[in-house]
């Protein structure tokens, strides 16, 4: 049998070994989920209260765009993969293609038209503060919606 000393050496290397993984889990957590955009722009503008209600405002039209046109683009895309069994069909292909493009441009001009109205809320402190913000805004957009797919 093991004597005294030894025990007590491999309780304290069973210690050290189990602080050691506890504090490696903690300090490499995974990133939680994205932050809102939302909270983000008002939080780092810090707006005032008629500002929030005002960029509030914004928001759910802007939303409904979005919806209308990520629809738009999953449309063309599932219509674009119907396509692909067809080679008869490549000048539909080359159109889908095209129509998809305009409509990947036309979300890019929604979010900057609004980001734009989002600027003229702010007062001339909070635009500097959103030009240093606008750098960042594409690292917390959100994804686009998904969609209901019985694949999955």
């Amino acid at each position: 049998m093991l004597n005294k000393r030894t025990l007590q050496v491999i309780i304290v290397i069973l210690a050290i070994s189990n602080i050691s993984v506890v504090t490696f889990m903690i300090w490499n957590r995974p990133p939680g989920p994205p932050k809102n955009p939302k909270t983000i722009i008002e939080t780092t503008l810090n707006l005032t209260e008629a500002q929030k209600v005002a960029f509030e405002d914004l928001i759910p039209p802007h939303r409904i765009a979005m919806e209308k046109q990520h629809e738009v683009v999953f449309k063309l895309k599932k219509e674009l993969m119907l396509t692909l069994v067809d080679d008869n069909l490549s000048s539909e292909k080359e159109q889908l293609i095209q129509d998809l493009g305009v409509a990947l441009a036309q979300m890019d001009v929604l979010r900057l038209n609004h980001l734009q109205d989002v600027y003229a809320l702010c007062t001339e402190e909070q635009k500097a503060s959103f030009e240093d913000l606008i750098l960042e805004l594409e690292s917390f957009l959100p994804p686009p919606p998904l969609r209901n797919n019985p694949r999955r």
